[in-house]
């Protein structure tokens, strides 16, 4: 494992939120246990990363507005395994991906590729691109060939208002993407929204006609982020990335410098649960822009920029289970399980 000493070092630390107990998440907390410097300079802009569905040892992952349409499939060190050229699109501002059910109806797992980068919140022709993923099951070893990959449906993603002046946030900029593991449903969040608050949005899906379908986003819920960094608002609060876990039941949105996670169980509704961080952890990565569930849907993987003279960097934060979650030690003061052993001076 290759450390790095500079900003792009991500060190872990819990920030006290006004929420509820954490619920049912799996973790009390996380621990930064791996950071590797990404070894190719074609990562050194890594947006977006998604951990394979069909070999969950890699990952997906891709660069954002400027670079190529590429997506490269890496290990937990930032190695290339293999280099994918989406066909016939372009890299207009690539900011995130997800991967999950096609659809509701297509349990084929396909990669969203969210291009939906605007700064200047000027953009009308933001989508979604949809691919089948590529069975990586055989992998095994660094692939020289480039492959090619074919987008099955774009999704073109309509803000209401979509010509309004920037002081309305009306056509947000959106660098998060996250997609529910079973039903395939869209959500996003804006990157900056008036006020200082950030919005989540449900994505309605059209019906595809010939590979193509306009998705209307539904605003469900804002909430304002604050920074444990404080002076250094409102750059360090901006949503650059986001997840859901494995298992549907808890997602993550990342911001810059920090990462927040949620119970999706206890509450009614991704816009109550938005509302209610459960926790939240300082990764210090101050050009952080993407965030992963690690295939056990409880340790989060995330990357951050090359930034200035610091290097880009691959960070893994290893869960520390709760208590409670099984298959932890007990408690040796606890009392012993009906089914061991009497002791033997009972009666």
């Amino acid at each position: 494992m290759r450390r790095n000493i500079g900003i792009c070092t991500a060190f872990w630390l819990l920030a006290a939120l006004p929420s509820v107990a954490f619920a049912e998440l799996p973790c009390d907390g996380f621990e930064n246990t791996e950071s590797h410097e990404l070894p190719s300079p074609l990562l050194d802009e890594v947006s977006g990363l998604a951990v394979s569905r069909t070999n969950g040892q890699f990952l997906w992952a891709h660069t954002d507005s400027g670079n190529t349409s590429e997506l490269y499939v890496i290990d937990r060190t930032g190695k290339v395994y293999q280099t994918f050229t989406v066909k016939d699109v372009s890299n207009i501002d690539w900011e995130d991906i997800a991967i999950g059910p096609c659809s509701a109806s297509d349990a084929r797992s396909c990669i969203y590729i969210s291009d939906m980068g605007d700064n200047l919140f000027k953009r009308t022709d933001k989508r979604i691109l949809l691919i089948v993923e590529p069975d990586l099951s055989e992998l095994k070893e660094v692939s020289t060939e480039t492959g090619e990959l074919s987008v099955i449906e774009t999704i073109s993603v309509k803000f209401p208002a979509s010509q309004a002046p920037v002081q309305n946030y009306a056509n947000p900029d959106c660098e998060s993407v996250m997609v529910e593991p079973k039903t395939g449903e869209i959500y996003f969040v804006s990157k900056q929204s008036e006020g200082g608050e950030q919005s989540l949005y449900h994505l309605k899906r059209g019906v595809p006609v010939d590979g193509n379908s306009e998705g209307k986003p539904e605003k469900l819920a804002s909430y304002e982020f604050s920074s444990v960094l404080g002076i250094l608002e409102p750059m360090f609060n901006a949503v650059t990335g986001a997840d859901f876990a494995p298992d549907g039941k808890h997602f993550v949105v990342r911001t810059y410098a920090e990462i927040y996670e949620y119970d999706l169980e206890a509450y009614g509704s991704m816009g109550e649960a938005f509302e209610h961080p459960i926790k939240a952890f300082l990764s210090a990565e101050l050009q952080g822009e993407s965030v992963a569930y690690d295939k056990d849907g409880k340790s989060l993987i995330t990357a951050c920029e090359k930034f200035k003279k610091a290097v880009a960097t691959l960070n893994v934060f290893s869960c520390h289970l709760r208590p409670t979650d099984p298959g932890t030690e007990p408690d040796p003061g606890t009392e012993p399980d009906p089914g061991t052993e009497p002791d033997p001076g009972t009666e």
